[in-house]
């Protein structure tokens, strides 16, 4: 199970086809059916599951049926398609380990938990394994996507405007999609911005909130 902004994740165990099946689930309180969002031959039991959001990783432990432990990683995917990104197995060098369980405090490293097994002298135990080999580079492009987020940054001016708001930043397009919505998140309108100025002369005076299309930053502004 993972947890994410809006809803809860479960990722199945399958005896047979050894493939793992997601479904989701509102994370609010009430009655609901599971929500079925795909799946994928990942060869093995999965048994455990850890999200790092920011980073679009999630990270997989389980079991052949050969009693094989591995690690599952699945990463860069788009939006809740978990199965859509980068998608890596790693196998853990402690055979007839059967992991329970999985957890992280910064991506990297993890802490893998293995159930007692007495016919083969196997005791419960604490693992951990150093992820770094496999997404030190990845993690270094997401944070150089960042940067480059940052740097694309638009800034309005002037705030407040009467007539005109125009747009500055090192952003690709000039004529961008954008939506002005009321304080009660009301949607006041909707257009295309001219060549980087955007007209707001019709609109009442009072505060103002703009979203660019593609775009997560919200921009409060004052007509006057």
């Amino acid at each position: 199970m993972i947890v994410s902004d809006n809803a809860i994740y479960l990722f199945t165990k399958q005896w047979v086809s050894h493939k793992t099946t997601v479904y989701s689930l509102p994370k609010v309180p009430g009655n609901y059916t599971a929500a079925l969002q795909g799946n994928y031959d990942v060869q093995g039991l999965i048994t455990g599951a850890t999200y790092i959001s920011d980073k679009k990783l999630i990270v997989l432990s389980g079991y052949s049926s050969t009693v094989q432990p591995f690690i599952y990683l699945l990463y860069d995917f788009t939006g809740n398609d978990f199965f859509s990104g980068n998608k890596r197995k790693v196998l853990i060098d402690n055979p007839f380990h059967q992991v329970e369980g999985i957890a992280t405090t910064d991506g990297l490293t993890y802490h893998v938990t293995n159930e007692q097994l007495l016919q083969l002298g196997i005791q419960p135990k604490l693992n951990t394994y150093d992820l770094t080999e496999y997404l030190q580079i990845y993690f270094e492009s997401q944070e150089l996507a960042v940067k480059k987020n940052e740097n694309n940054q638009i800034v309005i001016y002037p705030n407040p405007a009467s007539d005109i708001i125009y747009l500055s930043g090192n952003f690709p397009e000039k004529n961008l999609k954008y939506s002005i919505y009321d304080n009660t998140g009301r949607q006041i309108c909707n257009g295309i911005t001219n060549n980087g100025n955007l007209n707001i002369n019709y609109l009442h005076e009072g505060s103002y909130h703009l979203k660019f299309d593609n775009a997560t930053t919200i921009y409060k502004f004052i007509k006057k």
